[in-house]
């Protein structure tokens, strides 16, 4: 360590900064980037801190790159922000503003910027791509250097499924709706892994479930069936427990809800009154239903269908009306409004023959009028009408415009979205009066525009917005990790989550919320153990993220654990080339905890280097690597790395050997890695200073262009 911090970081007032120019990254990324070496993105304490951040930015980037910081829009109250890390308030002071109108943009992340030649704060929205910046306790820089220590660590398999580990959730229950009488069963059903196997129970509240409480509950590992379902067996709060002999961890929680369908009046509706050349609305009867209700109309008779793809005139909405833009005699009749249960947002229907009514006849009476020539469109005030009324992430949404006035030729209706794009996940139907959002995600909010016009030539039209801001149970773009720490160890768990409205953290371990007591400290999404220990702190911990849409869980399991260095992930090679005026770097990189101290020897004879020592032509890293520059044939011999902690020691060698023309000296070797993470391949050669050398990357047999493919990155 160089002043606390490891190299690539830079200190100030006992903490460590890293700033990372390329590549840039969205924000979520950056979040997960930090956190991989256990730190945060950047959050700001003090008006010296942000002078630190300027002046440093100022003297080593002269580009206008913006950088990414830890601090957000708060989602309930828009005119502050928060940092991210600990959901303090972020001060609100323009000294750290570039301007006013910086600070008044609608952006919801804070960044820096540059404005001429200087730094402060501005706003932007966090899809673009940017530098970041993470900040880490100096006491805590070990998680740098450690970052890997997952439960893998130190464990000699040639399989990983076989690694003995806690339960983690793979398949969570669903919400599901029945109705009582059309259902013989409902299934929850909830799926872990582990190893040894897992084992399951089923919770209703606090109560467990099992065929010795209620002979209709069956519980066959993950499953749980509930025979001739009831609508006392309603809840919101049905949950899954898995077990091994490392802890215990629960499911999010599951909604079961009694569909149902009422029955409409059986007596008939009043007659419905209107005039020729005018608009007109019939409401359907009221019924009651839940989760929901789908609609459809008929005329004169209840197999006649209204399909409002051939009268064009006539709309039917998500609410159950059905709208004439301008009425005409011929519209008269007995009209019917047919209702059958459907599901709503993330709560869908078990069943497929879902019920079904039929309303009384509405007699619809039309009386003489005189024409309105040319009047119109005006889009009516209920739209743009939004299904469902409280949109989620993840929803299907649809959005409704409808206008009247005459309608001497079909209105047209688009629809746009201001200083933004309509997803590719959109579509629209219904002449264009419906627009459809599949699989709502936050980038689809923002301010939509319908416009309608009289032609095409547009010679007369209407508009109305509506802004879209989305409801979110919450999720996570920061993960617990499970981590395996020595005994003794300060250790500090970070888990980020995101969601509307706004979130309140928990931490479980196997099951049992976790209090701030002793050793162990929780400041709402942070977990600090001052001091391990293997008794008490051994299994499995949940992160638990609630707001009023649900309860989300991050899992991970913690094993306390010592042992002796072990080369497990790196080797050295038996023999190494280096050449001659070149450099040349020896690794020495074992599995150990505590971390290792490494020594190094050179045929039998200690080097006595020290890492904190960065001059020098043979030094020995922060890392433990040996690197040797300006190589020459006295350099030639046997290297010893030997790794030591009070657990004891290893050791393995290489011979060196000088060349005089470039050689490969660290080759890329196999890796395993787990799908969606980051995988690092290295490649070093030694060569002669006098020459430039060019990298080149392959994948079977094909270049890699880095600067086309945004899935690689290649740095020095």
């Amino acid at each position: 360590l160089i002043l606390g911090c490891p190299v690539t970081w830079k200190d100030y007032k006992l903490h460590c900064y890293q700033f990372i120019l390329y590549p840039p990254v969205t924000f979520e990324s950056a979040l997960a980037k930090c956190q991989e070496n256990g730190a945060y993105l950047l959050r700001i304490t003090d008006t010296d801190e942000h002078n630190f951040i300027k002046n440093w930015l100022n003297t080593h980037y002269t580009s206008s790159s913006l950088w990414w910081t830890g601090g957000q829009r708060d989602s309930t109250e828009n005119t502050i922000f928060r940092w991210l890390s600990n959901g303090i308030r972020v001060q609100d002071s323009l000294d750290y503003w570039l301007s006013t109108d910086e600070k008044a943009k609608s952006g919801n992340q804070l960044v820096y910027k540059k404005d001429g030649n200087n730094f402060g704060w501005s706003v932007t929205e966090k899809t673009d791509v940017h530098a970041y910046i993470c900040k880490i306790s100096q006491d805590e820089t070990y998680r740098i250097l450690e970052k890997n220590t997952g439960l893998d660590y130190g464990v000699e398999v040639k399989n990983k499924n076989n690694i003995k580990r806690g339960p983690i959730m793979k398949m969570e229950p669903n919400n599901t709706v029945f109705v009582s009488g059309a259902d013989q069963s409902v299934v929850l059903e909830c799926l872990a892994s582990g190893n040894p196997q897992v084992k399951y129970k089923w919770y209703k509240g606090n109560q467990e479930l099992s065929s010795s409480v209620n002979r209709r509950y069956t519980v066959t590992n993950g499953r749980l069936t509930i025979t001739d379902p009831e609508a006392t067996d309603s809840a919101t709060d049905y949950k899954c427990v898995a077990s091994n002999e490392f802890g215990s961890i629960y499911s999010t929680n599951a909604q079961l809800i009694a569909g149902s369908l009422g029955y409409f009046s059986n007596i008939k509706p009043e007659k419905e009154l209107a005039t020729d050349y005018n608009y007109k609305i019939l409401q359907c009867p009221k019924i009651q239903g839940k989760p929901g209700l789908r609609y459809q109309w008929t005329k004169d008779s209840v197999t006649n269908y209204i399909k409002t793809e051939r009268q064009q005139y006539m709309f039917i909405s998500n609410n159950g009306r059905l709208y004439f833009s301008e009425i005409g005699g011929p519209d008269a009749g007995k009209y019917y409004c047919m209702v059958t249960l459907s599901g709503s947002g993330h709560l869908q229907l078990t069943t497929d023959q879902a019920p079904s009514r039929i309303s009384k006849e509405i007699e619809l009476e039309v009386t003489t009028g005189s024409s309105k020539a040319n009047f119109g469109p005006e889009i009516l005030n209920e739209f743009i009408a939004v299904f469902p009324s409280l949109p989620m992430i993840g929803d299907e949404i649809r959005m409704e415009c409808f206008a009247y006035g005459t309608f001497s030729s079909p209105f047209i209706y688009k629809w746009e979205k201001i200083n933004g794009e309509i997803s590719s996940r959109a579509t629209f139907s219904d002449l264009n009066r419906v627009l459809t959002i599949k699989n709502a995600k936050r980038q689809d909010e923002g301010t939509y525009k319908c416009i309608v016009n009289s032609n095409a030539n547009g010679a007369k039209s209407d508009s109305k917005n509506y802004t879209l801001l989305l409801q979110s149970k919450p999720y996570f773009v920061i993960e617990l990790k499970s981590q395996l720490v020595e005994p003794g160890a300060k250790f500090t768990w970070r888990c980020l989550a995101e969601g509307r409205p706004s979130i309140t953290y928990s931490w479980l371990k196997d099951t049992k919320q976790l209090v701030s007591n002793g050793d162990i400290q929780i400041n709402k999404n942070t977990l600090t153990i001052s001091k391990t220990d293997g008794k008490r702190d051994n299994g499995m911990y949940q992160c638990a993220a609630e707001n009023t849409n649900g309860i989300t869980y991050s899992t991970a399991q913690l094993k306390i654990e010592s042992f002796v260095p072990k080369f497990i992930q790196y080797h050295l090679p038996s023999s190494t080339l280096a050449a001659r005026n070149g450099k040349v770097s020896l690794r020495c990189h074992p599995d150990a905890v505590p971390r290792a101290s490494i020594s190094w020897s050179k045929n039998g004879a200690d080097l006595g280097l020290d890492s904190s020592q960065s001059t020098g032509r043979i030094q020995k890293l922060v890392n433990g690597n040996l690197f040797i520059q300006e190589i020459t044939q006295s350099d030639s011999g046997e290297y010893e790395c030997t790794a030591t902690n009070d657990q004891g020691s290893a050791s393995q060698s290489t011979k060196l050997r000088v060349v005089e023309n470039l050689v490969i000296s660290r080759r890329p070797s196999n890796i395993e890695v787990i799908v969606n993470e980051t995988a690092f391949f290295y490649c070093g050669a030694s060569y002669n200073p006098d020459f430039e050398i060019v990298y080149k990357w392959y994948f079977n047999g094909h270049p890699i262009n880095v600067d086309k493919d945004t899935f690689y990155s290649e740095v020095s």
